[in-house]
């Protein structure tokens, strides 16, 4: 396969087929820097370091939505977004949007590929609650104790997690 850089340059693709290919590489490039932030939030919290907050006022609505639209084309089924409330704050644009990437991403990968996934951001009295909801089974107890380690995974398969 040609490198992305070169195929750009190719006089055989169209503008749309090169603004795809584009895409998919500006993507891939946040994908990784996403997985290196993550894996120097891991060492920070490892080395007794707090993760870095950076609040600013925001609407999660929006957020929600961007996110959601980002994840969609990875599930068939698509993703059903359900607000409420007021969700204007002072949060952390890339800290939430993780939580919710991340949450999501776990959602489809472990959900009924053939039933959509739920995100709900509801605003009550003094705070939010954000659910992330799949079809998929339910996770063991004995999962649960280990789920939220870093670097762990469950490996039996009798537990329905990969």
């Amino acid at each position: 396969m040609i490198a992305g850089g070169t195929l750009l340059t190719s006089d055989t693709l169209t503008d749309a087929q090169r603004r795809d290919i584009a895409a998919r590489v500006v993507a891939s490039g946040k994908r990784m820097n996403r997985m290196v932030g993550d894996l120097l939030d891991l060492t920070r919290t490892r080395f007794g370091d707090a993760i870095p907050i950076a609040r600013a006022p925001l609407d999660l609505d929006v957020l929600s939505k961007q996110i959601v639209a980002e994840l969609t084309s990875q599930h068939p089924a698509g993703i059903r977004y359900v607000a409420r409330g007021d969700l204007r704050g002072e949060w952390d644009a890339d800290r939430i949007g993780q939580v919710m990437s991340n949450l999501l991403r776990n959602a489809i990968d472990h959900g009924g590929h053939d039933t959509p996934v739920t995100l709900k951001v509801e605003g009550r009295r003094d705070d939010v609650v954000i659910e992330v909801h799949n079809r998929g089974r339910t996770i063991p107890p004995k999962v649960l104790t280990t789920i939220f380690d870093p670097l762990t995974r469950s490996h039996d398969p009798s537990d329905g997690i990969a």
